[in-house]
């Protein structure tokens, strides 16, 4: 009599770890469904680059950002490229890069080598001292004065309005240009 109990009770556990399996396969197809359905959702891991400091809070969209959004990266942008020294520059400008319109990155690269040269020989050092920003669709103007330094004194002091330019390459926000305005 106790080997038909035995017998009964080993079924009953066979038929609960049967279940326990079978919810265990179930709940990994659906985990898998689930991954799948995200995937097609949001798409691949997006990048977000931002500067170090942030002063404004900004929102992001797929394929729009906040104007502050773009202020604050025309900022980063602007001081890492007109404020500068002859032994932070490389450093500075390698931070930089790749931020570069990738249409643009071979074209700025070879300029900067050119730069970064005359720069260092001549003992060149830079300030841009920033007064007002405005953004407007994917452009940026940053009003402000350039002082231009040589062996610690300065030979130029003028105001510069520089027009920082993005473009949205597959998804993410790149630097196309900056182009400066004297006055």
């Amino acid at each position: 009599m106790n080997i038909d109990r035995y017998l009964a009770l080993g079924k009953r556990l066979q038929t609960k770890m049967s279940l326990w399996i079978a919810m265990c396969i179930f709940l990994m197809i659906l985990n898998g469904a689930l991954m799948i359905f995200l995937y097609i959702a949001y798409g691949h891991n997006r990048t977000i680059v931002i500067p170090g400091e942030l002063c404004k809070s900004f929102w992001m969209e797929p394929d729009a950002v906040s104007p502050e959004y773009l202020e604050q990266m025309a900022i980063y942008f602007v001081d890492r490229m007109m404020t500068y020294n002859p032994e932070s520059l490389d450093m500075q400008i390698n931070s930089v890069l790749p931020l570069a319109d990738p249409t643009y990155y071979d074209v700025l690269r070879r300029l900067t080598v050119e730069q970064i040269k005359k720069i260092k020989e001549q003992k060149i050092s830079s300030s841009y001292y920033i007064n007002g920003v405005q953004a407007r669709g994917l452009s940026v103007t940053i009003q402000g004065v350039l002082v231009i330094m040589m062996a610690g004194e300065i030979i130029s002091q003028s105001p510069y309005a520089l027009v920082v330019t993005f473009s949205n390459y597959q998804g993410r926000l790149y630097v196309a240009s900056m182009i400066k305005r004297q006055g």
